[in-house]
């Protein structure tokens, strides 16, 4: 029994994530992943994220990398799309940014966790400066 847990667990862990140094992608299927992959690939080009994966790769000596995912999908109470950048720190999923991508402008919004207040990418920046 212990060794089929095992043998699970390390089959869990070779599962592919969603890394910066992505150089294929998958063929897109329908409209709605194409959205998501759009969404993906707008949050991974912004300057600051580029920055900071660059930063954690450096750091790490490319043991770890920035993972993007979309923590939730759009509903009709909260029309965005929230986009989580992790890094897998090997115990956790440390979060370095949230962002929220509005489905139907594709305006994108810093979630500000020490403030829990959502401000624009031009704020922000103001105040990262």
């Amino acid at each position: 029994m212990k060794l089929f847990l095992f043998i699970g667990l390390i089959l869990l862990a070779e599962l592919p994530v969603h890394t910066q140094p992505v150089v294929s992608k998958v063929s897109v299927v329908n409209d709605s992943s194409r959205i998501e992959e759009k969404v993906l690939d707008t949050i991974m080009n912004l300057k600051e994220v580029k920055e900071r994966a660059t930063y954690v790769i450096k750091q790490t000596k490319g043991r770890r990398h920035l993972l993007y995912t979309i923590w939730q999908k759009p509903t009709s109470k909260a029309p965005y799309y929230w986009v989580k950048v992790m890094e897998d720190n090997g115990l956790t999923y440390h979060t370095h940014f949230n962002f929220y991508i509005y489905s139907e402008s594709f305006a994108i919004k810093f979630f500000d966790t020490t403030n829990d207040k959502l401000i624009d990418l031009k704020t922000w920046r103001k105040r990262k400066s």
